[in-house]
């Protein structure tokens, strides 16, 4: 079974590109791009990019890119939901996904951080310890 926990993070200048501590990482950095529609506001896109980035950082080395896509929704029911996929593409080849959708814009994103995580770790296994 894969063990895995969140490292520790470092932002680096942009605001939208992450790196780990340069001796742990060797230099690379790992981007994370967040897309939504007119209706998520760029504290819901923060919090996105964060927590993908505090749940995936570890496994850097194995990830070319994330992008997470928020967008509103409406279900059968006529009820507005969230919805948050999130797609990450590993190195040297394929992608992971999950999506979630719910009322609630921070709890999707949470729940869509938990899921993802687990699904690199399967795929590229542990990478870096904290």
């Amino acid at each position: 079974m894969c063990q895995w926990r969140q490292s520790s993070l470092k932002q680096a200048c942009g605001g939208h590109t992450y790196e780990l501590d340069s001796v742990a990482c060797s230099g690379r950095s790992m981007r994370v791009d967040v897309a939504g529609d007119a209706a998520i506001t760029e504290q819901i896109r923060a919090y996105a990019e964060y927590r993908m980035f505090a749940t995936l950082a570890r496994f850097s080395r194995g990830i070319r890119g994330v992008r997470v896509t928020i967008k509103k929704t409406r279900s059968r029911r006529s009820v507005r939901n969230i919805a948050c996929e999130v797609t990450v593409t590993l190195d040297p080849s394929g992608s992971v996904r999950t999506r979630v959708s719910g009322p609630e814009a921070y709890v999707i994103i949470d729940r869509a951080a938990e899921r993802i995580g687990p699904l690199v770790c399967e795929q590229t296994g542990p990478r870096l310890s904290s």
